[in-house]
């Protein structure tokens, strides 16, 4: 027997600490010509919002310098790549509400492709 419980979508769409709300920030990952953030480099429109499109190959070194500047901490996290523990963004005990690069230049960090066995 299922016995299934309607919810009133109300419930869940008032602001309060214990619920999600109805409104969300977006924050979008851009490209940029150098590291004076003064000219975006266009996208495609099919991306909509978002972020550059990181293309490598095996064995292929990948360096990603990134500048916050969004009001909240954010970081990236490449799937598919493997990756040195020092190359983290979020450092050992960190999460990324706690992270101290807020409104700050990350250090670089450098992606090694993993090659497939």
């Amino acid at each position: 027997v299922l016995i299934y419980y309607i919810v009133e979508a109300s419930t869940f769409l008032q602001s309060s600490k214990d619920r999600v709300g109805s409104t969300y920030k977006k924050s979008v990952y851009k490209q940029y010509s150098d590291s004076t953030y003064a000219r975006e480099i266009p996208k495609p429109a099919w991306l909509g919002f978002l972020g550059p499109i990181i293309r490598a190959e095996v064995g292929d070194t990948i360096i990603v310098h990134l500048k916050n500047f969004a009001n909240r901490p954010h970081t990236v996290h490449p799937h598919g790549v493997f990756y040195k523990k020092d190359s983290e963004a979020a450092k050992p005990g960190s999460s990324a509400l706690q992270m101290p690069f807020v409104s700050l230049t990350l250090p670089s960090f450098s992606l090694l492709l993993f090659l497939p066995s």
